[in-house]
């Protein structure tokens, strides 16, 4: 398969418009061959998945995670950026990422969660006015109310994460939003729409003050909440790409930077 055809058949799924503002996605590095042989499916590239993709002979390394994010200035061997661009390069690997136009696909990130914990769903958080297969957060509910405390343990037991949490204004849990990753600039919306829990990462401490006693806020962890993602996508490109024409491999490394320490279970 070519380069060309790959990025076409990307964008006819998982069209760029509906990625969110600003984002960073698409062809990121070309560098060898255009033929694609071996594709590499990850979360996001380290070394150790660049060293995998070249075990593999992987001419292109699909990413979910934006491997540019931000522009670069300076290029150093020494620097994390630059050790990783000189492997990219000198192996002759390209580079593909999907980041939030996987995010707003009707069964991407945040369905692939929301799913996991058994809701049912009803709607996107923010909807998408051009297209209605697509749009930003899950909203769900489950058919029972559950107690906070059993919803509580219901993202632990999926996620297997330290949850940072503030509690909403009802004891008992039934409609909930979900936004994979990053989400935080989604809570007022999640607040409006009157749900009963809020799901997402990356919330800093203010954020868990507004919400107080007005929604079940979680924070469940970055990686934490997208850890399904690369499975999600190898399986979708299995089942809509010719797998005769290519060879498409799903990373086995988990590139999750955070280790933690103890256990903390305080009811304040």
């Amino acid at each position: 398969m070519n380069v060309n055809n790959l990025l076409n058949f990307l964008e006819l799924h998982f069209p760029s418009r509906f990625a969110m503002k600003d984002d960073k996605f698409g062809l990121e590095v070309q560098t060898g061959t255009l033929e694609i042989n071996n594709l590499l499916v990850c979360y996001e590239i380290n070394e150790q998945v660049i060293e995998e993709a070249v075990g593999m002979n992987c001419q292109l390394i699909l990413t979910y995670h934006p491997f540019i994010y931000f522009p670069i200035s300076r290029l150093y061997s020494t620097d994390r950026m630059g050790k990783l661009l000189t492997l990219i390069i000198g192996n002759g690997i390209s580079v593909v990422s999907l980041h939030t136009r996987f995010d707003t696909y009707k069964y991407g990130s945040n369905y692939i969660l929301a799913k996991a914990l058994g809701l049912e769903i009803d709607s996107f958080l923010e909807e998408n006015n051009e297209d209605a297969e697509f749009g930003m957060g899950i909203i769900g509910h489950f058919s029972n109310k559950i107690l906070t405390k059993t919803f509580l343990e219901k993202v632990y037991g999926v996620t297997k994460s330290v949850l940072k949490y503030t509690e909403g204004n009802s004891k008992n849990i039934s409609k909930v939003g979900i936004v994979a990753g990053s989400g935080k600039e989604f809570i007022n919306q999640a607040i409006a729409k009157e749900l009963d829990a809020f799901i997402s990462a990356d919330i800093s401490y203010h954020y868990f003050h507004s919400a107080n006693d007005r929604l079940c806020l979680i924070d469940a962890g970055h990686w934490e909440t997208e850890q399904f993602i690369a499975a999600a996508i190898t399986e979708f490109l299995k089942r809509n790409l010719d797998i005769n024409s290519i060879n498409i491999i799903q990373s086995q490394i988990n590139t999750n930077p955070i280790k933690y320490f103890g256990i903390l279970n305080i009811e304040n």
